[in-house]
């Protein structure tokens, strides 16, 4: 069914990775393994805190916007509901 030398090439290949917890693609087929552009994601922390920063100073303004328009829709519906009650 399958040929025997690539039988004996599939078993060499996984003889070499004999006790490792994960594997490529690449690695398990023997193609080389590909650099990805590491000067775009060199300082992921950074990037992420000052993500969060932006996002949460914007969460902030959102909030404090929020606040003053239910402010001001609680101050209309007291000012209405003293109309209807004052009629």
């Amino acid at each position: 069914m399958f040929d025997p030398a690539e039988r004996a090439e599939a078993k060499s290949r996984l003889q070499g990775f004999e006790g490792a917890t994960a594997i490529s693609s690449n690695a398990y087929f023997g193609r080389p393994e590909e650099e990805g552009p590491s000067d775009d994601y060199g300082d992921l922390e950074s990037a992420a805190k000052d993500f969060v920063r932006k996002f949460g100073i914007t969460a902030g303004d959102d909030l404090e916007n929020l606040t003053h328009m239910l402010g001001e829709g609680a101050g209309r519906l007291q000012g209405a509901i003293r109309a209807y009650l004052g009629s």
